[in-house]
């Protein structure tokens, strides 16, 4: 293929691009407006998160209700009972997406806590086991007492970091939103250099 092909098709190729910019700019509008909701309500974010869980849990288990009356699956029954329990497991979680969200950031908040403190204690027997090979054995502990405090902070109010949490997804949502529409905006200008190009 000549150079003269390539430039060509470099061009055709950018142009195409720069015609579907606005797919992009929707996108980060989206995940702005997605963001700004998620920091102004973080309880309903959570609720309108576990509903769409509710809904992909619901929608898989009729596939694999339709999937074992149709034989596509190796076991009828296996892929009938997981059908009829996610469909179950889906209506419940929509129907009571506070419960569910509320127990859903709960255990992960918990978990995480369990894992600070866990590392906080091992930071602390690793400080006395080692504190003749090592300097500083007492900013270890310090700082194993520390995570120790913030894991059982994370324990006592797991709802209210759950929160946090949203928060700061609605934060990062915000920044690639800003991200992607910086982008599409660039894209719509690659179009414009393009144009004298092609006459």
């Amino acid at each position: 293929m000549s150079d003269t092909s390539i430039s060509d098709a470099s061009a055709e190729i950018r142009k195409f691009i720069s015609k579907v910019w606005w797919i992009a700019l929707l996108r980060g509008v989206l995940l702005v407006l997605l963001g700004i909701y998620a920091l102004y309500n973080p309880e309903l974010t959570l609720i309108v998160f576990t509903k769409i869980l509710g809904a992909f849990i619901l929608i898989d288990g009729v596939f694999s209700i339709i999937a074992a009356v149709a034989g596509w699956s190796e076991s009828r029954v296996w892929s009938l009972t997981r059908g009829i329990l996610s469909i179950l497991v889906g209506i419940f979680i929509y129907a009571h997406p506070v419960v569910v969200g509320a127990i859903a950031a709960a255990t992960l908040i918990i978990l995480m806590s369990v894992q600070i403190v866990t590392g906080g204690v091992m930071e602390i027997i690793v400080a006395i086991q080692k504190r003749k090979a090592i300097e500083g054995e007492g900013w270890l502990i310090f700082d194993g007492l520390i995570l120790i405090l913030l894991g059982f902070l994370l324990f006592l109010t797991p709802f209210f970091w759950g929160m946090v949490l949203v928060r700061v997804f609605g934060v990062f949502a915000i920044l690639i939103g800003i991200i992607a529409i910086v982008l599409s905006l660039r894209i719509r200008k690659l179009g414009q250099m393009t144009m004298p190009d092609a006459d």
